[in-house]
């Protein structure tokens, strides 16, 4: 029997072991059943999805007003409008808010849908507004123009800002009938950028 082993191996292709495993197991932990041989770090070779960010230099948002007024006719009781509008970065607009407003992140000139809202308020067609975005919390300015000089009013200091969607809140005119309460909300859609 001894004088056929040799031959048995080569008819059932024996292999050598290494510490009990056949010389095709290399021992290695497998990822997908490859041997780890798909990517160097233990994955399958792809580059990993990147992390959505918000795409700042668009405003999609609306504005809601409020009144409760001291004569039921001037009650409105919440007339949401529509903005659109896109980061300046350069010019003399840009310039201009930029002077007025150092640590605003981003300014922006929104488009609002129409000019009237609650039917008798009066809304400018064309604003522009300043953002400073922090973790969590950020500023809205509101930039106007007096005697071709650039004003800045601050809306709301203390916004709240997730990092994709913005609300802040503030007190428009106040009149002899009342004041009207208006609701900002600003979302900015997600973009990508690849992962560092």
């Amino acid at each position: 029997m001894r004088t056929f082993a040799p031959i048995l191996c080569l008819l059932v292709a024996c292999s050598p072991t290494i510490d009990g495993k056949g010389a095709g197991d290399s021992g290695l932990t497998t990822v997908d059943g490859a041997d780890g041989a798909d990517g160097a770090d233990g994955t399958d070779g792809t580059e990993p999805d990147p992390d959505p960010v918000p795409d700042t230099a668009v405003w999609e948002g609306s504005r809601t007003f409020s009144v409760d007024a001291r004569y039921d006719d001037y009650d409105c009781e919440g007339d949401t409008v529509a903005e659109s509008g896109v980061e300046l970065t350069s010019g003399g607009v840009y310039e201009a808010m930029m002077e007025a407003c150092p640590l605003c992140d981003h300014v922006y000139e929104v488009q609002v849908e129409r000019d009237e809202a609650c039917g008798w308020i009066p809304l400018e067609t064309t604003i522009w507004r300043g953002l400073v975005l922090g973790e969590g919390s950020a500023q809205v300015y509101r930039f106007s123009e007096d005697g071709g000089r650039v004003e800045i009013d601050d809306l709301d200091l203390a916004a709240t800002f997730d990092g994709f969607s913005l609300t802040y809140d503030y007190v428009g005119a106040e009149e002899w009938w009342g004041q009207i309460d208006i609701d900002g909300q600003l979302a900015f859609p997600e973009t990508q950028v690849a992962a560092e």
